[in-house]
């Protein structure tokens, strides 16, 4: 009797990630937003690294911070963390994300290594797991997806908790790059490609973000009565 072969289980996607922490927290009076802290003292920037190693484990290779030099302590423990900035400085998520693929893409010429896909995160998340966690599943879901992009219950799309392929996004940058400065994510990634999935409630929890002083009390998040961050 013919025994069909056994399936081989699909390997999981290697993953990079990109987070961008250069935002100039203008509602906040110019707080450099990922060197804020939590009530369990640890500040939102390590929440994203944290939460991104946690969930993706061994998938994930290389991470990408693209803000300001003031962050150069908080990732100085962190060896697959490359701290880059978008240029010009304070430019927008397109352009951060332009500098975060470019680093990525420097790394991986010396590793020969690229990333299946990217995940695109946002520094000032106050607990990005359950979103990460979503995300990740969603991806299981969607591994052939070019562009994977979660809408909350009002169907907003979170473009700073999605994932992109790693050939997609290469390509994309190399078309942007020069016309980044001051552009969406929508723009720079070209949202008729998109896979967007609708998130759960759970998920959302992971997209509450410190964008107000209202969001900091909320939060419990102590905002600094002065501010001396750099954003270069």
């Amino acid at each position: 009797m013919y025994t069909p072969p056994e399936s081989t289980p699909a390997s999981p996607l290697t993953v990079a990630a990109i987070v961008v922490a250069g935002g100039a927290g203008s509602r906040l009076g110019g707080v450099n937003k990922p060197l804020l802290t939590t009530p369990d003292g640890v500040t939102l920037l390590n929440h994203a690294l944290r939460d991104l190693q946690t969930v993706f484990a061994d998938q994930l290779a290389d991470i990408a911070v693209v803000g300001p030099t003031s962050l150069n302590q908080e990732v100085a423990s962190w060896p697959i963390v490359l701290r880059v900035q978008e240029n010009p400085p304070l430019s927008g998520p397109a352009a951060a994300v332009v500098a975060g693929t470019q680093a990525l893409a420097a790394r991986n010429a010396t590793k020969q290594t690229p990333p299946d896909v990217v995940v695109l995160l946002a520094a000032d998340f106050v607990a990005p797991r359950a979103g990460l966690e979503f995300l990740k599943q969603a991806l299981t879901e969607h591994s052939t997806a070019e562009l994977l992009v979660p809408r909350d219950e009002d169907g907003h799309p979170q473009w700073l908790l999605s994932a992109v392929s790693w050939p997609y996004l290469a390509e994309r940058v190399a078309e942007g790059a020069e016309q980044s400065a001051g552009q969406s994510l929508r723009w720079l990634l070209d949202a008729p490609s998109a896979t967007f999935v609708k998130m759960t409630a759970h998920a959302q929890n992971g997209t509450r973000d410190v964008d107000s002083p209202a969001d900091a009390q909320r939060y419990e998040i102590r905002l600094p009565s002065t501010q001396n961050s750099t954003h270069d």
